[in-house]
This record gives C-alpha cells, structure tokens and sequence, in this order.
C-alpha cells in the first residue's frame, strides 16, 4: 500500500462496501470513520486484494438525481428541465438526464450533476438538487405520480363478497 499509495489520510474511500474517510494507516490495518461516526478496521490484506474506490482524488464527483414522472409526460421536456435545472447549480462539466426505465405507473427518469467537493458538500449538494428539481417539475406541472396498486382477491369466499356489493 505505502508503494501503490490509493489513498491518503482525510480521503473518502470504499473498500469493498466499507465506505469512510481515511483516518490512519499502519502496517497491518486501514482505518477508516463511517458516516455514523463509527471507526472501521480493515485488514491491509483485504485493502490491498479488494476494490477499492476513493472519492477524494478526482475534486469532481457525479450525483444522480433518480425521478419517476407520469406516462403522459413528455420525455424530452421533463429531460430538458431536469438539465436545466442542475445546469443553474453547476455548468461545468455539464449536467446531463436519460430515461432509465419504464414502469406501470411511472417512467424512471435520471437527472445527472457534477459537484466540486472541493468547494462544497456533496451530500449538500445532491439534495438542494434533489429539492430544486422537484420543485421545478412542480411549478412546470410534470406529474410525479405515487406508484398504484391493484389488490385481486381470489376464492370462493372473495367472489361471494364482490356479487354481495355489485347492485342489483
């Protein structure tokens, strides 16, 4: 590790799912302070064999801003917005949106951002997206519908009830 060098001391890493700022290194363990204030002991072993992303080197950091929008909206619209609205937050490297996937109800729609974590937070900065793009889509009237659900009752004893309320 002291060769390869993937972090330093104050960096915010992941290693293998075990996600912290670097507060010391010795030659036998990494240990890191999660986000709960917890202090995590890592095997160098695991460090040095495992995955091991760090979110410090590179200052600029994408978040993704995750949506689900009606059926009836227009897509490209709702993209545009989106984009948009991150681009008043950050222009640099520029913002971006796609279409993730369609569902019942809702069609998934990712917003994407830069933040220089350098010059601010970026758990800040995500939800002051998160918030000003709801509210974009809000004053603009793209419908967020909630997801709806159909119960089906099944059995002898389920159809007696249902002819029991239809009207004769």
């Amino acid at each position: 590790l002291a060769i390869r060098q993937p972090f330093r001391a104050r960096d915010l890493v992941d290693v293998d799912g075990a996600a912290g700022t670097v507060l010391r290194m010795t030659a036998s363990e990494t240990i890191l302070m999660d986000a709960d204030g917890n202090h995590l002991r890592i095997p160098n072993a695991q460090v040095f064999n495992g995955k091991v992303v760090n979110y410090t080197r590179n200052p600029m950091r994408r978040f993704k801003v995750a949506v689900g929008v009606g059926t009836d909206v227009d897509l490209d619209r709702a993209q545009e917005l989106g984009v948009a609205t991150l681009k008043r937050m950050n222009d640099d490297p520029a913002p971006s949106a796609r279409v993730a996937a369609r569902g019942d109800s809702t069609v998934a729609l990712e917003c994407f951002g830069w933040v220089d974590q350098r010059a601010a937070g970026y758990l800040k900065v995500a939800s002051e997206a998160h918030r000003l793009i709801k509210t974009a889509f809000d004053a603009e009237g793209v419908s967020m519908p909630e997801p709806g659900y159909r119960i089906v009752r099944a059995g002898p004893a389920a159809a007696r009830a249902d002819e029991a309320r239809t009207p004769a």
